[in-house]
C-alpha cells in the first residue's frame, strides 16, 4: 500500500455466550520508511453496532516487523461485549511517498480466556508429564474433573475425563493448552505433545 488506507471488516459474531471473552488473531507488519504512527499503521478496532474503540495498533517501533505476532485481547478491557460484535482493521500509509506499509490477519479466534497467558494452577502436587509427550499423558494430585485441550486457535480438539493415565494419541503433533475443569474451576497449563 502507498498512499492511502485499506479497511477490511469482519461479519457480525455474538460475544453474550462467553464469560470472559478474548479475540485472538496473529498480525503481520512491515513499514519500509516510516516512523509515525499515525501514517503508517496497522490498526484493529472493535464495533459494537454504534462504536469503534481501537483495541491494537502496530507500527515501526512497536511491532516485530516481518513476523506473525501473536495478539490475545481481552475485550471487556475495552467495551462491553454484545451480540452484534465487528473487528474492524486498517492499514494506512497516507502520504503518497516512496514508503512501502504491509500488513495481515490470521488465525482470528474468541475463546473465554487469553492465548497468550498461561495460568498454571499446578503446583508441585498436581503435576501433568511427560512433557512433552509420545502419545500418554499422567496427571499427579487431581483425581477427578475434565481435561479440554486447545490448538493455538483456540479451538477445542479434545476433551477427556482425568484418569491417572490419559491418551492423547489421537492428537496430531503440536502445542496445545490444556484446560483443567476440577470442582468448577478452570486453569491453564501448556502440554506439547509429539
Amino acid at each position: 500500500m502507498n498512499g492511502g488506507e485499506v479497511t477490511l471488516i469482519s461479519p457480525v459474531f455474538d460475544l453474550t455466550g462467553y464469560t470472559d471473552p478474548y479475540i485472538n488473531f496473529t498480525s503481520w507488519f512491515y513499514n519500509q520508511h516510516g516512523y509515525m504512527p499515525l501514517n503508517d499503521t496497522l490498526k484493529f478496532y472493535l464495533f459494537d453496532g454504534s462504536s469503534n474503540v481501537l483495541i491494537a495498533k502496530k507500527y515501526h517501533d512497536n511491532t516485530n516487523m516481518s513476523h506473525w505476532v501473536p495478539n490475545s485481547i481481552r475485550v471487556s478491557d475495552f467495551i462491553t461485549p454484545n451480540s452484534t460484535m465487528q473487528l474492524v482493521v486498517t492499514l494506512s500509509d497516507e502520504l503518497a511517498t516512496e514508503n512501502v506499509t504491509e500488513g495481515g490477519i490470521d488465525n482470528f479466534s474468541i475463546t473465554d480466556f487469553s492465548l497468550l497467558e498461561s495460568h498454571d494452577a499446578l503446583t508441585s502436587n498436581n503435576i501433568l508429564y511427560p512433557n512433552p509427550s509420545e502419545g500418554v499423558i499422567q496427571i499427579k494430585g487431581i483425581t477427578d474433573g475434565l481435561l479440554v485441550f486447545y490448538d493455538s486457535t483456540g479451538r477445542v480438539v479434545l476433551t477427556k475425563e482425568i484418569t491417572e493415565q490419559i491418551s492423547v494419541s489421537e492428537l496430531e503433533p503440536g502445542i496445545y493448552f490444556v484446560e483443567i475443569n476440577t470442582n468448577g474451576q478452570k486453569e491453564l497449563t501448556k502440554l506439547i505433545v509429539k
